[in-house]
C-alpha cells in the first residue's frame, strides 16, 4: 500500500510536466528533473518505486506459494493477487516506454512486434497499439493514457484483495486454519509493518538523494529509429519472461510458453473448488 501510494502521488506530479509527443517527451522529463523544484526527487522516486514495488510483489508471490495461499478457501485471494500482478506488470511496461529513451523505444518495438506472429489477431492488435505500422506519436499517446488510467483499476483490485484477505484470512507456515493458533494484528503485525515502512522509506531516501536510477543507462539517450542498441533488454523485473522468449527460437512458441506460465498458475492454483 505504501509503494502504491508513492507511485500514485509521484505519477500525478510527473504527469503535470510530461508531454506525450515524439521528440518532446524526452525533453519534458529532462526539464522536470533539471529545472523543476525537487523534480529530480519525484522522477527518481517514481522510476525506482516501480522496481521496489515489483520486487515486493515477487517476494509476496513466493511467500504465498510457500504458505499454500492458493488453496481453498483462500484461492480467491490468490486470484485477485494474480490479476493485480498482471495489471502492475502491464502498467510498468507502459511507463517504461514513456521516457522515449533508446531502450524505451526499442523495447516497445520488439515486444509489440512479437504480437504479429499470433494468427489472425496479431497484426491488427499490434497496429492498434502502435497506431500505425511502427512505434510513433500515436503509440506514445496511447501508452500515456493507459498508464494514467490503469492505476485506477489497480487501486480497486488492491481494495478487493484486502477485503478478501480479511474475509478468508492469511496463510501461515503451519498451514493451520485454527483461529486459536493465530496471533493478533496488534501489536505483532503492526510493529512489523511500521518497521517495514521505515526501512522502505529509508531505502527510497537513499536512492533518491544520491540520484541513483535502477533503469538502463541507454534510456538517458534520446530514442532514434536509426540507431539500434547493441543489447535490447527489458527492466530486471521482466527478465524472466524475456528469458523464455530468448530461449525459444520460434516467436510463436515463445509467446505461447510465456503466457502458459500465467495459465499454469491459474489452472494449478485456482481450481480447488
Amino acid at each position: 500500500s505504501l509503494c502504491l501510494s508513492f507511485q500514485l502521488i509521484s505519477g500525478v506530479l510527473l504527469a503535470c510536466y510530461y508531454i506525450p509527443k515524439v521528440g518532446i517527451a524526452f525533453t519534458s522529463i529532462d526539464y522536470a528533473i533539471r529545472d523543476v523544484a525537487i523534480g529530480w526527487a519525484v522522477s527518481f522516486l517514481h522510476s525506482n518505486g516501480a522496481s521496489f514495488f515489483l520486487s515486493f510483489i515477487y517476494i509476496h508471490i513466493i511467500r504465498a506459494i510457500c504458505y499454500s495461499s492458493f488453496q481453498t478457501p483462500k484461492h480467491k485471494v490468490w486470484l485477485s493477487g494474480l490479476v493485480l500482478f498482471l495489471l502492475l506488470s502491464s502498467t510498468a511496461f507502459l511507463g517504461y516506454v514513456l521516457p522515449w529513451g533508446q531502450m524505451s523505444f526499442w523495447g516497445a518495438t520488439v515486444i509489440i512486434n512479437f504480437l504479429t506472429v499470433v494468427p489472425y489477431i496479431g497484426e491488427p492488435l499490434a497496429r492498434l497499439l502502435w497506431g500505425g505500422f511502427h512505434v510513433n506519436k500515436a503509440t506514445l499517446t496511447r501508452f500515456f493514457t493507459l498508464h494514467f488510467l490503469m492505476p485506477v483499476f489497480i487501486s480497486l483490485i488492491t481494495i478487493l484483495h484486502i477485503i478478501l484477505l480479511h474475509q478468508f484470512g492469511s496463510s501461515n507456515p503451519l498451514h493451520s486454519g485454527n483461529i486459536k493458533e493465530t496471533i493478533t494484528f496488534h501489536p505483532y503485525f503492526k510493529v512489523k509493518d511500521i518497521l517495514g515502512m521505515i526501512l522502505l522509506s529509508s531505502s527510497f531516501s537513499e536512492l533518491t538523494c544520491y540520484s541513483f536510477h535502477l533503469g538502463h543507462s541507454a534510456n538517458y539517450i534520446l530514442a532514434s529509429p536509426l540507431i539500434t542498441p547493441e543489447h535490447i533488454v527489458p527492466e530486471w523485473y521482466f527478465l524472466g519472461l524475456y528469458g523464455i522468449l530468448r530461449a525459444i527460437p520460434n516467436k510463436l512458441f515463445g509467446i505461447i510458453s510465456m503466457f502458459s506460465l500465467v495459465i499454469h498458475f491459474i489452472q494449478a492454483f485456482i481450481v480447488h473448488e
